[in-house]
């Protein structure tokens, strides 16, 4: 059917019960948005850094190794990557990764938005070049989302307000096109993401967009010194980095969310397993 048929999703088919019936009794992506603070040492980044620096001569950073982390979960938990539109579940074809940085740290320089896609198959460095390469265009040149929020925001008031409901209608049918998607909205993505370690702000947990389809926000913030508890029982201080989650309810259950941090955990003990493309056996449906 024409309508409802989306070029950047299928359709989620086979649903029942509660999980069916949440779009039409909870519509609405961001009055449905749950909060998670995931802390962890930050012991585990930085040796992994300093070893990769010391034998390879790759500088890698805290955001490589987050969205990194954040793709592959994406990859073998796939529930991670659904949206709602329309009432409907869709599961998304690709891993499209959104964030916004910086042309200048000049208070007067403005964002511009980047965004990358993968299929979750991609290694560590795989990814970390096709970021690079993403920031690095953005940075030098005006991106399509750029062009077209400008020139948004030189149309007048009345005229730029029913240009967002025909956007929001088009949407709702399934009819704009993968381009507009994927050059232009950075709020049709996987994954939103904001460092806010490299401007030295602690991490916030964000609301999700009503705008777009994006369900699941990060943000990363700067570690700091925080009291633990280690091996021996002690009060000891530890450096701990923080990622801020937000996630559409909807989409993610708990249970589902809680196997997501412990794949987490797994991988943060063991960063090789980002060196090479997901096993068959760590997909979970």
């Amino acid at each position: 059917m024409f309508f409802f048929k989306r070029k950047d999703a299928k359709k989620v088919k086979g649903l029942k019960g509660v999980a069916k019936l949440m779009p039409i009794f909870m519509p609405g992506r961001e009055g449905n948005v749950n909060k998670y603070m995931f802390s962890e040492s930050a012991k585990y980044f930085d040796e992994y850094i300093k070893l990769k620096k010391e034998t390879y001569g790759i500088t890698y950073t805290y955001r490589d190794l987050v969205l990194a982390i954040l793709i592959r979960c994406f990859k073998c938990y796939p529930r991670l990557n659904r949206f709602i539109t329309a009432q409907r579940f869709y599961q998304r074809n690709n891993i499209d990764v959104a964030f916004m940085v910086h042309q200048s740290l000049k208070c007067d320089k403005p964002e511009v938005s980047v965004k990358a896609s993968f299929n979750g198959d991609e290694t560590l460095d795989q990814i970390k070049q096709k970021l690079d390469s993403a920031i690095e265009v953005a940075i030098k040149s005006v991106s399509a989302s750029d062009k077209t929020a400008r020139r948004m925001a030189r149309t007048p008031l009345l005229f730029l307000r029913m240009t967002l409901r025909i956007l929001r209608i088009a949407d709702y049918f399934g009819w704009l096109s993968k381009k507009f998607m994927f050059e232009v909205s950075p709020f049709h993505s996987s994954i939103f993401f904001a460092d806010l370690k490299s401007i030295g702000l602690g991490p916030v947990s964000h609301h999700l967009y009503n705008f777009g389809n994006c369900s699941f926000f990060a943000t990363l913030g700067k570690e700091q010194p925080m009291p633990i508890i280690n091996d021996n029982g002690e009060i000891a201080i530890d450096k701990i980095f923080q990622v801020a989650i937000s996630i559409d309810d909807r989409c993610v259950d708990g249970l589902y969310f809680a196997y997501m941090l412990r794949f987490i955990k797994k991988i943060l003990k063991n960063m090789s397993i980002l060196e090479r493309a997901p096993l068959e056996n760590e997909i979970r449906e």
